[in-house]
């Protein structure tokens, strides 16, 4: 369906004529129904007649086709009624499907004009303007039918805006031939998870694309095989708590720190999103694994756990990587004083599932990790950070190159303390020497330490794959989980969706 073709087909194309040859005339004062429009806009203020000519014989050929589909299926206002459910009328042509059905004008125009229709061939016109029908030889161009009807005066801008306002009465006389007339309808249908039901929780395989460089490097570093958690709404929607806005050189409280609400109340934190979008951001991916209950009469718990997810709020808190305690803290809006200066309510994408499931009475087991695995994980972080400063990487952007290295080890600092628990607002090397064990949860920390893959088809795992069916260990699992049944994601893109109807 063209996007600017009207419905109305034949009242826009001499509409549209008139206007134009009027307003060439200098009577800017009409307004044409076709000025409603880009289109016509454009006409208005073609800067030569040739312009003009050379757009309408454009637009005639498509009014051409429109007159047609009109005249086969039942007149303007069922093609209309197609156009308004978002469809265009397709047309199979039957023998003897050429009827000349015309269309007629209801006594209610009064004088309005309109035009009738294409005749047999598509290449006759009939003006019609009250009672009165004036007849063009089949070999007049679409630029000679605009003279004559503005030079007759058959059609004033006027008259079509009065016919507008009560349109709706013009209809064809059926034919009796068989056409078969059909309104597609096609529908832009959103990314999906087919398998994904409300309560399923779905991770992001770590070499996805996507996610933050610094905790991709993080996950990498101890072994973790998933980047990132969501819980599902629906097969369309998720809800999860992430960072899209990420700390840069405007979130310095000084060149040698960050302000503490950029860096650990991190936005936009919890919210709902479109499995597409999702995917666009790099939140979700094309495979994966979806989490669910062992057992079917476990699902209204899953279900609530997504409600409590739903009625949720809080920021992305990298400090929660060293213990689960952020969604205890008090809530204060984005932007305040509160906000900047204080720890503020939140955690992060695998705490705030682990959270949810909570509200909802079930438990996940926290992992532990030793102090010398954090040690470790806590040189990879400083490292990655400093030289993300001035290059304009994931998690801290677009902070000058021009900052001295003592300003950078300051900056890297103060995200590895945070990351570590020992304080967002510090950018001293506290980390070198006060790192010790903790418990939180991972992505990996929600599976099972045994499961067989179920479902259909394959994911990634680490730099493998795992099928359905496969036997899997999973050394970083929780010892105690909901989530007994595992499966590949099974994601269907967003696409164009057909449906035909042919009563309608």
């Amino acid at each position: 369906m063209q996007g600017t073709r009207s419905s109305v087909f034949a009242i826009r194309a001499l509409a549209l004529a008139s206007a134009v040859a009027i307003s060439l005339l200098g009577h800017d004062d009409l307004l044409p129904l076709g000025a409603r429009d880009a289109r016509a806009q454009a006409l208005l203020e073609a800067p030569d007649r040739e312009a003009v000519r050379r757009s309408f014989e454009w637009e005639a050929r498509h009014w051409q086709e429109d007159g047609r589909i009109a005249q086969k299926c039942g007149g303007v206002r069922r093609v209309e009624a197609c156009e308004d459910l978002g469809g265009q009328v397709r047309v199979e042509d039957g023998i003897g499907c050429m009827n000349t059905a015309k269309l007629y004008q209801d006594a209610g125009f009064g004088k309005a004009a309109r035009i009738a229709r294409l005749g047999q061939g598509g290449k006759l016109w009939e003006v019609v303007a009250g009672n009165r029908v004036q007849p063009l030889s089949r070999e007049t161009s679409p630029e000679t039918v605009v003279a004559k009807a503005v030079a007759s005066k058959i059609v004033l801008a006027t008259d079509v805006q009065r016919a507008v306002r009560r349109h709706g009465s013009v209809e064809a006389v059926p034919s009796p031939f068989g056409c078969k007339c059909t309104c597609v309808v096609q529908t832009l249908v959103d990314a999906q998870v087919l398998n994904a039901e409300k309560g399923d929780v779905g991770i992001v395989p770590l070499h996805s694309p996507g996610g933050e460089d610094v905790v991709v490097a993080l996950f990498n570093a101890i072994g973790q095989r998933h980047r990132h958690a969501v819980i599902f709404l629906d097969a369309q929607t998720i809800r999860h708590d992430t960072l899209y806005d990420e700390p840069d050189a405007n979130d310095l409280l000084d060149a040698n720190e960050f302000e503490l609400g950029p860096l650990n109340n991190g936005t936009p934190g919890i919210l709902s999103e479109s499995v597409g979008d999702a995917i666009r951001n790099g939140r979700l991916a094309y495979e994966g694994l979806l989490l669910k209950p062992g057992a079917e009469f476990i699902r209204p718990a899953f279900e609530d756990a997504a409600d409590a997810a739903l009625g949720a709020q809080g920021y992305y808190k990298i400090s929660d990587y060293s213990g689960l305690s952020g969604m205890g803290l008090p809530w204060s809006a984005a932007g305040t004083n509160a906000w900047e200066t204080q720890e503020r309510q939140g955690t992060m994408c695998s705490g705030f599932v682990d959270w949810a499931f909570d509200q909802a009475g079930m438990t996940i087991t926290d992992a532990f990790y030793s102090a010398a695995l954090r040690r470790d994980a806590a040189d990879l972080v400083y490292e990655s950070v400093k030289s993300e400063i001035g290059s304009n990487l994931s998690f801290v952007q677009t902070i000058g190159s021009f900052l001295f290295t003592g300003t950078k080890k300051k900056l890297a600092n103060q995200v590895t303390n945070c990351f570590a628990g020992l304080g967002c607002d510090d950018n001293s090397d506290a980390w070198k020497r006060g790192i010790g064990s903790a418990t939180s949860v991972s992505p990996d920390n929600l599976l099972p330490t045994q499961f067989t893959l179920q479902g259909t088809g394959c994911a990634p795992w680490g730099t493998a794959e795992i099928c359905a069916g496969d036997s899997v260990s999973n050394p970083n699992g929780a010892a105690v989980t909901p989530f007994m049944r595992v499966e590949p994601m099974q994601v269907l893109g967003t696409h164009w969706e057909e449906q035909s109807l042919e009563d309608w």
